[in-house]
């Protein structure tokens, strides 16, 4: 497949309609998978508590995995499965707009990978479908597919500004901080970064 410079410049690119192709692709399935489980005739809640007690008891989850689904997902499993709609829902929506896509795309990465150990399949499983989306949602990630045919790149060319919010932690001697840095950018034709607008809080936790 032909490579070609981004509009930054900073990497390389497929073309920009195959990754919209890809984009709304993935964000259709992921709306029609969440669908499903709001629509289904058990509640998710349930299914999900089967699904996982079923995988389980095939012996399919990796150790590991197996005692985190046991000890931290199992007894939280309502609020659990409603973070998992939630998160398909934004997701969904994020990549089949182009709004916030590489964000949507790192959602979608968190889910299949979940979905993958709970299953026991992994990158190389010939027969996981899971591992195929998760490497979409990865190249939508990796070349900032928002951008093209989306509100991400009518955003950057309309020149506005927006935030970007980065964490890290600080530890000092009075005790460990976590640090809130946004970074104001403005976008302009020479993609110039103001940097005179950063701002920094430090929340003590």
């Amino acid at each position: 497949m032909k490579l070609k410079s981004s509009p930054a410049g900073d990497m390389l690119q497929a073309p920009g309609y195959l990754l919209t192709i890809l984009r709304i692709y993935l964000g259709i399935i992921l709306l029609f998978t969440v669908t499903g489980k709001l629509l289904a005739a058990t509640p998710f809640p349930a299914e999900m508590l089967d699904f996982i007690n079923f995988e389980i008891k095939a012996g399919r989850p990796s150790g590991f995995y197996a005692r985190f689904l046991q000890l931290v997902i199992i007894p939280i499993a309502g609020l659990t499965s409603y973070l998992v709609t939630t998160r398909e829902v934004i997701a969904g929506f994020g990549l089949l707009l182009g709004a916030f896509t590489r964000l949507s795309a790192l959602i979608a990465i968190m889910s299949f990978m979940n979905y993958m150990l709970a299953k026991g399949r992994w990158f190389w499983s010939p027969d996981s479908e899971d591992a195929a989306v998760f490497f979409i949602a990865l190249v939508l990630f990796l070349g900032r597919a928002g951008r093209f045919f989306g509100l991400d790149g009518m955003l950057e060319k309309s020149g506005q500004s927006y935030f970007k919010v980065f964490f890290t932690y600080d530890f000092t001697a009075q005790g460990a901080h976590l640090l809130f840095i946004p970074f104001h950018i403005q976008k302009n034709k020479a993609g110039m970064r103001n940097a005179q607008s950063f701002a920094r809080r430090c929340i003590k936790i």
